[in-house]
């Protein structure tokens, strides 16, 4: 049965029977603004779909569940210290406002809320509505933000080829054994010995060895594959899938004078959304990253602001390019409330059709735009426009164009220039217009990129542009101050939930410092709380 957090204060809380003197003390930590504010922030509501309105036992409070993930990730602490905080420790209780022993919460409950919750839509709503909620109480500027995306890994292992075919051999053949223990005990002996009674580990080799094993593993893995596919309750499970997947990725049949004979794909082949581990099926490869996952992060940047909130965060497959994360971002900050008039970003995030997306939605995207022209040719930029109606009305010379109109399909303008000018024109080879004997053709993608690459060379740009390099911080805030290089848990759904618990604990912990800066009169960065990784008290 759904119910909300009681929030009636009880007298029994041990803030209230603390001497003065550290009282004082208790209110610079973290907790105070967390159990005066932040608490309040959660929107339990958004979680009710998951319980029944009526029948059954009321559930453990979606405030003190939420708001305990994200001390977890606040503190730095394990599940059993987490728990232990939460019956013992002053400051959590505080920031909770509990009395001591008023209940208690064993780990299978917070496991099974995680379960429940990863991947449901009240995670999402969870961080934009805490989000919305801090920038509306320190009345945060978002007009203009900063992008960005790292890399992370979950808690799996890096193995190599055949280190992930063993594996997951292994793997599935165990759970198998669970099933139907006669299908695994009718195998041949060989494959049972290698990849089940084995004395040693057969992935464990370097060098011609490796190669000749990695044959064999992908021979077995083939045998292994036609062995049990008769029997329904094994090919049902997910670990035969993985198997089928690993397979259909790194291997295929060709036949040769009749006979079918398997063959390992070339490491060129093999797409970098394949399988990396069996433990976790949803990371995925990136050549220039590793594997994993990448999470995009946007926050806001104006220099008004007393702090900077993380507005925006999202969890991709690490293979996955920046360049389609912009607009999905502009879209959702806009449904928010809280979406940027200029985004500061770096090259991979800027294009032809982003720029005009971008504009499209009364955005401007500053970013580095790909690619180099020859600074001594004259660019789509040189040419003067009507900005109303979109005409060019001169070339770089200052010679007007007889004819313009749009392509056919609209998705082109064609410009003509009198052909005996631009070929009488000494600057006919640096042109555009000049090297197609006056005829000019462009994109509104074209022309927002000649756009975007004259508008670096200003001072105006280079001015703003200098905020980006401050998400690089955020970055190394979270993976240095919140564990986000390697987080804690496996697969797509409960990452993202830790991922945003750990933002939704850097946001609280600016907000923190934010408003003990108000009570103390000082400015942030002196503000001296400690909402950092310690339970001490603040410097």
């Amino acid at each position: 049965m759904f119910r909300v957090l009681d929030r009636q204060q009880s007298i029994f809380q041990p803030f209230f029977v603390l001497p003065d003197e550290w009282k004082k003390k208790l209110k610079k930590t973290w907790a105070e603004t967390f159990r005066t504010e932040a608490l309040s922030f959660i929107p339990e509501h958004e979680f009710a779909h998951l319980y029944d309105p009526d029948a059954g036992r009321p559930n453990f409070p979606i405030a003190l569940l939420v708001g305990l993930s994200i001390i977890k990730e606040l503190l730095g602490l394990t599940d059993l210290a987490l728990i232990q905080a939460f019956h013992f420790d002053l400051v959590v209780l505080h920031a909770l406002g509990l009395e001591v022993g008023k209940c208690s919460l064993s780990p299978r409950t917070l496991y099974y809320f995680r379960d429940r919750v990863a991947g449901d839509p009240a995670l999402m709503a969870t961080f934009r509505i805490i989000t919305r909620t801090i920038v509306d109480r320190l009345n945060l500027c978002t007009d203009i933000q900063r992008l960005d995306s790292t890399h992370i890994c979950s808690n799996m292992a890096h193995l190599s080829r055949l280190g992930l075919m063993v594996r997951t051999i292994e793997s599935f053949l165990e759970k198998a054994r669970q099933v139907l223990p006669e299908a695994v005990a009718a195998l041949p002996d060989a494959i049972r010995d290698r990849y089940l009674d084995r004395s040693g580990y057969f992935a464990d080799t370097t060098g011609a060895d490796s190669r000749r094993r990695l044959q064999q593993t992908a021979e077995d893995l083939a045998f292994v594959l036609d062995h049990f596919e008769p029997y329904e309750p094994i090919t049902a499970l997910d670990a035969y899938g993985l198997l089928r997947r690993l397979f259909d990725e790194q291997c295929r049949v060709e036949v040769a004078e009749g006979d079918e004979m398997v063959v390992v794909k070339d490491p060129k082949e093999i797409a970098s959304t394949s399988l990396q581990n069996p433990s976790d099926p949803d990371a995925t490869y990136s050549g220039h990253k590793g594997k994993g996952y990448q999470v995009q992060i946007a926050e806001t940047c104006d220099e008004a602001n007393p702090v900077q909130i993380i507005t925006h965060v999202e969890v991709e497959g690490a293979h996955q390019d920046d360049h389609a994360a912009l607009i999905p971002y502009i879209d959702q900050t806009q449904a928010d409330g809280i979406g940027p008039e200029q985004v500061l970003a770096d090259t991979n995030y800027n294009s032809g059709p982003n720029l005009v997306e971008a504009a499209e939605r009364n955005v401007e995207l500053l970013a580095p735009t790909p690619g180099t022209v020859d600074p001594d040719d004259f660019t789509l930029a040189d040419f003067a426009m009507d900005l109303e109606t979109g005409e060019v009305t001169s070339c770089p010379e200052g010679h007007a164009p007889k004819t313009q109109q749009p392509t056919r399909n609209g998705k082109a303008m064609i410009v003509q220039f009198d052909g005996a000018t631009c070929r009488a024109c000494e600057l006919a080879d640096s042109c555009p217009a000049g090297k197609a004997q006056g005829r000019l053709r462009f994109t509104d993608e074209q022309l927002a990129l000649a756009w975007s690459r004259a508008r670096e060379q200003t001072p105006a740009f280079k001015q703003i542009y200098k905020r980006r390099s401050g998400i690089e911080a955020t970055n190394a805030e979270l993976k240095t101050g919140h564990d986000l290089d390697k987080v804690w848990t496996r697969g797509k759904k409960r990452v993202t939930f830790a991922v945003v618990m750990k933002v939704l604990a850097v946001n609280i912990k600016r907000f923190a410092k934010a408003r003990y800066a108000e009570r103390a009169g000082k400015q942030v960065e002196n503000a001296g709380i400690d909402a950092d990784r310690s339970l001490g008290w603040a410097c």
